[in-house]
């Protein structure tokens, strides 16, 4: 199990925006992002998509937005938390439930 210095929750503007501003402030931070989606979304634009106003694949959003800044992404639903006096624990993030 590898510790990081910064651990970001979700692939949306916020987690994209903290990111690119952690790493400005700290450049020298082992940072991670975890989101449960294959790319991080536009998702105000969501709706647009489904209309079918434009491409659905327009509201994804390159990962390079985060990775050229040095942070590293998981696309994964699931993290475990290592604490040495309470143990490990397992959590799930499922937006879709």
């Amino acid at each position: 199990m590898q510790i990081r210095d910064v651990l970001i929750v979700g692939g949306g503007p916020a987690g994209i925006t903290f990111a690119n501003q952690y790493k400005r402030i700290k450049p020298e931070a082992d940072v991670v992002m975890f989101r449960p989606e294959a790319h991080s979304m536009v998702y105000c634009a969501i709706p647009y998509a489904i209309e079918g106003l434009f491409d659905p694949t327009r509201v994804f959003k390159r990962d390079e937005f985060v990775t050229d800044a040095g942070v590293e992404v998981e696309a994964s639903n699931e993290m475990r938390r290592q604490n040495a006096a309470r143990g490990s624990k397992l959590f799930r993030y499922a937006p879709w439930q």
